[in-house]
């Protein structure tokens, strides 16, 4: 329960009536009470009057230019790696209709291990994704222990991300992301934030290619308890990674476990 709630309810007061005598919508306020965004600096005066507490608002809030030029931080992560990946992906599935500076910051940036992931992630930005740079705990991920390459954790780190919006959907693909629920670090090929109309939700992303081993991937999907979303090699090599991933994002659920008890 959030301190807004608590002292809300100490006044047996409705969300609708701290709304209404702090001069918001109800909607508004209730992310407010949620934690989902803060109040500006008018309507912390507004609330503070109505709940007679002190509240926090963004004239609080560190921004992150602010923060990195006082912590001197390093947060930007882009590890060396081969690229004999994305040199195989060009030569035997094409660019996918990506210019050669797109490419090449593709085959830079973001490690693979087999030619058909290069191709699945160049599909995703052919069809719009940006090359962009964030840490999924900026964007509310709290499902087990994210590590980087090193198995350190990961925290704030800007890692190398694929990020699509269009209309009420917003992606971000996170490729090679590794987490350590217990003494164990396992890597999925992809960890993706899903946001349409129906709500947002925290995903895995599998390529099946030729080395997929189906129950050593179910036992790390016991361990990781993400909803999955799996794409075939031959549904990569067809250049539906896009159109399948949208499809199967909303409805994606956790697998079936029964096989591990057997």
């Amino acid at each position: 329960m959030s301190y807004l709630q608590k002292r809300r309810e100490e006044l047996d007061f409705s969300q609708t009536k701290v709304a209404q005598s702090s001069g918001m919508s109800r909607a508004h306020y209730q992310r407010i009470e949620d934690g989902r965004c803060l109040p500006g600096p008018e309507q912390d005066s507004a609330l503070e009057a109505v709940l007679g507490i002190p509240v926090l608002s963004e004239r609080h809030l560190i921004q992150a230019s602010e923060r990195r030029e006082l912590s001197k931080a390093g947060l930007f992560v882009a590890e060396n790696h081969s690229r004999s990946t994305w040199q195989q992906a060009s030569r035997s599935y094409g660019m996918q209709g990506l210019d050669q500076k797109t490419w090449s910051q593709l085959s830079f940036f973001y490690h693979t291990d087999s030619a058909l992931e290069c191709s699945a992630l160049a599909q995703l930005v052919a069809a719009g994704a940006e090359i962009r740079l964030d840490s999924p705990l900026l964007w509310g991920f709290r499902h087990n222990l994210p590590v980087d390459a090193h198995d350190r954790f990961l925290g704030a780190a800007h890692l190398p991300c694929l990020l699509y919006r269009k209309g009420s959907v917003t992606m971000a693909v996170w490729p090679q992301f590794r987490l350590r629920p217990s003494d164990v670090t396992w890597r999925l090929d992809g960890l993706v934030f899903f946001r349409d109309s129906s709500g947002r939700r925290w995903l895995a992303l599998e390529f099946d290619g030729r080395g997929h081993d189906a129950r050593l991937d179910l036992y790390r999907a016991h361990q990781i308890q993400l909803p999955e979303v799996r794409i075939s090699g031959d549904e990569i090599v067809e250049r539906r990674v896009f159109e399948l991933l949208l499809e199967r994002a909303p409805s994606a659920t956790l697998p079936d476990f029964s096989p591990l008890r057997r």
